[in-house]
């Protein structure tokens, strides 16, 4: 009669979902109750881990999104990514209906690189790392109490300047996602976050040129200048629950320092 798990609203609209791995091998009483009265139907599924829970059964992914679900408070999911000496790459790791994720680094030798709980959106992990070598970089995935359905999103960020070094130009950080400049997030207090540049918008247009066949570089080049100066980016949000939303955002330009690890 040792209470195991429980859960009210996790399924659709008032309906209770949990997911449970079977510690032991036996009787699992399931009870039902409800703060209202009526019909209603139990479902219950065998599932299999989705992804592995150790290097060893680690899932290759690449530049992108991935999709997993934490099936269990205890569950780990774990990804390997082959990255490249000296790029940066940031990885979020952002959970549905609020699930709170975490998200940890190891090399190829088991040893803890890097770890974020809330940097992110809302309850998402989110961390900047650069590769100080070329080969399997793992990846953990984990529910700080928490379990549900995830997306990872790996990309491979621009370094304008040394970490710590200054320049000038706008505070964002940008990368070429499916034929697309994309904005991977601007500097914490830059002119691009005052100015209202946000994570995920698409770079459509530089001063009233369009971006369509533009290189990462291109963007880079156009949105660079001396401070003091102004840029107008076109962009188109991805953030907003009623669709993509177009805005023409005028960022003064000044002098940033490139965060490095301390944006993570």
């Amino acid at each position: 009669g040792e209470y195991l798990d429980g859960d009210d609203d996790s399924g659709d609209g008032y309906s209770a979902r949990l997911f449970w791995e079977a510690s032991y091998s036996g009787p699992l009483y399931i009870e039902v109750s409800g703060y209202d009265e009526g019909a209603y139907t139990l479902r219950v599924s065998e599932l299999e881990d989705d992804h592995g829970d150790s290097p060893a059964g680690a899932t290759p992914v690449e530049a992108g999104d991935a999709e997993g679900v934490l099936e269990s408070y205890e569950d780990i999911d774990v990804f390997v990514l082959e990255a490249e000496q000296g790029v940066i790459y940031q990885v979020d790791v952002v959970g549905m209906d609020d699930v709170d994720t975490y998200v940890e680094l190891y090399d190829e030798d088991g040893e803890y690189l890097d770890g974020d709980d809330d940097s992110g959106d809302g309850y998402s992990a989110r961390l900047l790392w650069e590769a100080s070598y070329s080969g399997s970089l793992y990846i953990e995935v984990s529910g700080y109490d928490d379990k549900g359905t995830y997306t990872l999103r790996i990309a491979e960020v621009d370094d304008p300047v040394g970490r710590g070094e200054t320049y000038e130009g706008i505070g964002a950080y940008l990368t070429a996602r499916d034929g697309t400049i994309q904005i991977v997030s601007p500097y914490r207090d830059s002119p691009a976050e005052r100015a209202g540049i946000r994570a995920g918008d698409i770079v459509l247009a530089v001063d009233g040129e369009s971006t369509d066949g533009w290189t990462l570089q291109d963007v880079i080049q156009r949105v660079r200048g001396p401070r003091g100066t102004e840029v107008v980016l076109t962009v188109q949000h991805t953030d907003l629950g009623a669709g993509p939303e177009t805005e023409d955002i005028t960022i003064v330009r000044d002098l940033v320092t490139y965060p490095g690890s301390e944006s993570n």
